[in-house]
């Protein structure tokens, strides 16, 4: 009978060794989620700085992305000038993004989260939005490939 539980024993070791090491998240995996959350601080950072080129050089020569206050997709230039008319209408003092989700595959990261804008008490001012974006990694750099908001609301 020993005979039979010994290997029986040591399957269900190799098992959960197995489990465990699959379970287990890969360390470069979160560093390059780390690199987009700090590249999306950066992203909205620009935007209170008022920093149109830092802004740009973030998104992806092909980049589509669909704000919720515009009918209709915008490609990159249409997209330099809804950040132009946003920064020159009105400059939040800050972000506060708070993540919801992100997914890592190859090159390839699609994050969402929530956006709220804050002034300089850090109170919450305007509306506040859902966002995803898809980053894609090339030569090294991530650059946002598309983007997508949609107001939350609060009621």
């Amino acid at each position: 009978m020993t005979t039979l539980i010994r290997p029986i024993i040591i399957s269900l070791v190799i098992g959960l060794g197995f489990l465990c090491v699959q379970g287990t998240p890969n360390q470069k995996h979160l560093e390059i989620e780390k690199q987009i959350w700090q590249l999306e601080e950066k992203y909205w950072d620009t935007w209170v700085k008022g920093n149109i080129e830092n802004y740009m050089s973030l998104l992806h020569e092909d980049f589509i992305g669909w704000p919720s206050s515009l009918e209709s997709p915008a490609d990159k230039d249409a997209a330099r000038e809804f950040v132009q008319n946003y920064i020159t209408q009105s400059t939040p003092f800050s972000f506060e993004i708070k993540p919801a989700a992100i997914k890592i595959i190859a090159n390839v990261s699609i994050v969402h989260y929530s956006l709220i804008s804050k002034d300089k008490e850090g109170n919450q001012i305007g509306d506040s939005y859902r966002i995803t974006h898809t980053w894609v990694e090339q030569d090294g750099i991530w650059k946002v490939m598309g983007g997508m908001s949609s107001k939350i609301n609060d009621d």
